[in-house]
């Protein structure tokens, strides 16, 4: 049987249970801050489920994986199992649990490895802890701050616009009368982090 690698993470808060579980629900945009560089792409089944397929650049290699339906128990943990396609590992599991202490809470963040043969264990490890561990650990640091307060934002701004997607916008904000609306919008769209994009409301907004 392979063996597997664990990365482990326990971190205290002074945010309560439920206040820390809004934030590390949302693994999608933890993934974006921590800078994974994962790109999902989704299709329907036959039997009205979504297939989710994620990929991910590695060892100079396309490393596509199927996402697993996403397990929780709100708000005290959840977990996500990724099963690759290809490449050296053959799939990992990311769990997150929540302690709630007398202080706050405890952040449990723990991610296991299983290599696809034992002789790809040490490309593995290196990736573990080269790549994943510091970009997570940062990430964690990073909500942590967010969640005592020291930090405005755990968002990050997002990625520059793409050609077809800037020329999209531009087109759009010609039919904004006011050009200091149609100049803030659009540095709106440029700057502010999404999860702030994705609940803005365009008429409080402007």
């Amino acid at each position: 049987m392979v063996s597997t690698y664990v990365l482990e993470w326990h971190l205290p808060t002074r945010a309560d249970k439920r206040t820390a579980w809004r934030l590390l629900r949302e693994t999608d945009t933890f993934n974006r801050v921590a800078g994974m560089g994962f790109r999902f792409t989704e299709r329907r089944m036959k039997d009205g489920s979504v297939e989710r397929i994620g990929k991910v650049s590695r060892f100079g290699l396309k490393l596509p994986w199927l996402e697993k339906p996403y397990q929780y128990q709100e708000p005290d943990r959840w977990s996500t199992e990724r099963v690759f396609f290809n490449g050296p590992v053959d799939r990992y599991v990311v769990d997150m649990e929540l302690e709630a202490t007398d202080a706050g809470t405890v952040i449990h963040y723990r991610v296991e490895f299983w290599p696809r043969r034992a002789i790809f264990m040490p490309v593995v490890k290196i990736d573990a802890n080269k790549i994943v561990k510091p970009k997570i650990d940062a990430t964690l640091k990073r909500a942590v701050k967010f969640l005592n307060g020291e930090l405005s934002e755990f968002d990050i701004s997002p990625p520059p616009l793409t050609k077809r997607a800037r020329a999209k916008l531009e087109s759009g904000l010609l039919s904004v009368e006011s050009s200091h609306v149609a100049r803030m919008l659009a540095a709106y769209m440029a700057d502010a982090p999404l999860a702030r994009q994705n609940m803005m409301h365009p008429l409080k907004l402007a």
